[in-house]
């Protein structure tokens, strides 16, 4: 949305009100300020050019993140207009029109075109979102750090590269990494770039979880592939993690209904869910060549690369507190399942109040062996 489009919208407001039921009546634009009248009877004024770049930049917020974009102690009111307005819905999503998220998801595929022509992700950017609201409500803003939040990570923060060779492991490390590309029948042409743009977020010096990589998981990472994974993971790290996650792959309804159709997969579901062998024939049998899900990678140049190739990524992620270049400053990854919360909730992440999925995410926390 272009900056004029932005301030019709705020030019069509007479009144709103804060969640909390104060209301902000009077509300006039004059050039480039929005003028409101508080139930106190004083009158402010909020800059339409700092709301603007709130919208541009984030896709969720509430009155916390808004205090490191607004100037003054205007953060409700700012929330308030930015909902009235119907820029964003009452939970604090950004509410994008069709020709936005053409150029928003054009956008992206050209970043994922600079990191690798291979890269398809899939993500569900709103369910992403509530997740990662759900743990800043939990934890403190301050201490997460998330795409969706508007504060991805940075460089300088953690170091992770698309290529084992690149991360400075020690050699034990390295070899149980070959053992596994062996079984995904890579050729070791992965791309040597960072990937730390493509991290979901972080929690940084916490109290009591100190710093890690925070992944949200959904169904793409539950692949017989995935399972070839854990065998180059320590117990002593991933525990409940590898046990959660072992039942959730090996799980065939989730893995017939949920999995494969998220790959834009079909298979007869009389049997039980492949291992990695079987599961690579059946998509050469079922599969076609131009599912971008499935195709041949940067690494794995066969059809269904595209499947080993994010479990190798997810292992690397799992893998970056033993690099040299993350020594002392980060500690084992945390993975969260979207279907682990829907199963503890009873119902689709999608219908979930923000109250439910950090209920949600206490348990499943609990069953991971994660202490908040």
């Amino acid at each position: 949305m272009e900056y004029e489009s932005f301030k019709r919208q705020i030019i069509s407001l007479s009144s709103t009100e804060s969640k909390q039921g104060k209301l902000y009546s009077n509300v006039q634009v004059v050039g480039d300020q929005i003028w409101f009248t508080r139930e106190s009877g004083s009158r402010e004024d909020l800059s339409i050019r700092e709301l603007f770049a709130v919208y541009s930049r984030l896709d969720y917020i509430n009155t916390t993140i808004l205090r490191k974009y607004i100037t003054g102690l205007k953060f409700s009111p700012s929330m308030a207009i930015l909902k009235a307005a119907g820029l964003y819905d009452p939970s604090g999503f950004r509410i994008t029109h069709r020709a936005e998220k053409d150029a928003i998801v054009s956008s992206e595929i050209k970043v994922k075109e600079d990191f690798s022509q291979e890269q398809i992700e899939i993500h569900d950017e709103k369910a992403e979102g509530k997740f990662f609201a759900a743990l800043s409500n939990l934890l403190d803003n301050k201490y997460v750090l998330a795409k969706t939040l508007g504060k991805p990570v940075r460089s300088d923060q953690v170091f992770l590269n698309s290529h084992f060779e690149e991360m400075k492991f020690p050699e034990a490390v390295n070899a149980k990494i070959r053992v596994v590309l062996e079984e995904l029948n890579s050729d070791y042409k992965m791309p040597r770039n960072s990937m730390v743009q493509h991290i979901d977020g972080m929690i940084v010096k916490h109290p009591t979880m100190g710093t890690r990589i925070v992944e949200f998981d959904e169904e793409q990472h539950f692949t017989p592939a995935r399972l070839v994974t854990f065998t180059a993971l320590d117990e002593n790290d991933y525990a409940g993690l590898m046990q959660v996650y072992t039942a959730m792959i090996k799980n065939n309804d989730y893995f017939f209904n949920s999995v494969l159709k998220k790959h834009r997969l079909k298979f007869s579901s009389d049997d039980n869910v492949p291992n990695w062998e079987d599961f690579k024939e059946m998509i050469l049998t079922y599969g076609k060549p131009n599912n971008g899900y499935i195709k041949p990678t940067a690494g794995f140049p066969y059809l269904g690369g595209r499947i080993a190739q994010r479990a190798n990524y997810d292992l690397l992620r799992d893998l970056a507190h033993f690099s040299e270049s993350n020594k002392n400053r980060l500690e084992p990854a945390i993975r969260v399942p979207k279907f682990l919360i829907e199963v503890i909730c009873k119902d689709g992440f999608e219908n979930l109040t923000m109250k439910q999925v950090q209920d949600g995410l206490k348990e499943g926390f609990r069953l991971m062996g994660y202490q908040l």
